[in-house]
């Protein structure tokens, strides 16, 4: 039996077969450190509220994590937060995220969707989604006034479904540009001068990133933002956590040609291929015919 997150375990608990068969779940994050989170950046009364739905979330992973044969997450990171939480998980499996190297394809050619004579910023992201608001917001408040000073033919687009009203209100800053739901999103990367990732909260793996990677365009990111990608290491990303510092990286992208746009999708080729994980899910599978016992050692094959 097979639960995708944690808010359908519960109905794959309560599936009772006649025969015991081996459960599977796929968590992908732990998403009660996520909403954890969202504390520190909050007010009364929601962080009340979210620290609330932290606890009883990090609860049910307790449960879960206990009561599946095998529980899948996409990276060492969230891996290591449930076994710090829950203790001697034995059955928990890295299975990483993955793109399609073959849709994501520099090669592939678009039109393009910016204006002529202006270099192009793009976060990507559905813009209803609380961690891509406090993004966005946070680099229009804090990175983007230094940007557009020094370079002030350069335009940031915001480019994802669903933008709303504090979104919408950037579009009165200088230089934003709010786009708002797209048909596909490669002609955006593919034209970009840089792409942004300015995440303050995040689990897991950002597809953003790995989508722009695999675009082979230059990223600048948070650290929060590249937990469970190392592409920094590889020069692919820039990362910076400061407005400052942020500015300088993203300036540093439009200024000068950038020399590790194919180093990170080769990074992506190599590492978060689709065929990867999926080999990955396919050994657990075989694996899993014998119940993990409790306190035992799991490995994705």
């Amino acid at each position: 039996m097979f639960a995708f997150s944690s808010s359908m375990a519960q109905y794959a608990e309560a599936c009772r077969p006649r025969e015991r068969s081996p459960r599977v779940l796929d968590l992908c994050d732990v998403d009660s450190d996520k909403w954890r989170q969202y504390v520190a950046t909050s007010s009364f009364p929601m962080n009340r509220v979210y620290a609330r739905e932290a606890r009883l979330l990090q609860r049910l992973e307790r449960r879960f994590t206990q009561s599946f044969d095998r529980c899948l997450v996409i990276s060492e990171a969230e891996a290591s937060i449930l076994r710090d939480s829950q203790g001697d998980a034995g059955n928990v499996v890295v299975v990483p995220n993955g793109v399609d190297i073959g849709y994501f394809d520099p090669a592939l050619e678009f039109a393009s969707p910016f204006d002529a004579g202006f270099r192009s910023v793009v976060f990507t992201g559905a813009m209803d989604y609380y961690a891509n608001i406090d993004g966005v917001v946070w680099f229009v408040d804090n990175v983007w006034r230094r940007v557009h000073a020094g370079a002030p033919d350069a335009l940031f687009h915001i480019v994802g479904s669903n933008p709303t009203r504090d979104v919408l209100a950037l579009r009165d800053r200088p230089g934003v540009r709010v786009v708002g739901r797209v048909p596909d999103m490669r002609p955006y990367l593919a034209h970009a001068n840089a792409v942004v990732a300015p995440l303050r909260l995040a689990r897991g793996v950002q597809n953003k990133v790995l989508e722009a990677l695999a675009m082979a365009r230059p990223v600048v990111a948070t650290s929060n933002a590249l937990q469970g990608i190392s592409a920094a290491a590889e020069g692919g990303v820039r990362v910076a956590d400061d407005g400052k510092a942020f500015a300088e990286q993203v300036l540093g992208c439009l200024t000068a040609a950038f020399p590790g746009g194919h180093a990170g999708r080769d990074f992506v080729t190599a590492r978060f291929c689709w065929q990867s994980s999926l080999d990955l899910v396919c050994a657990m599978f075989r694996a899993v015919g014998t119940p993990v016992r409790p306190g035992s050692i799991a490995s994705a094959a």
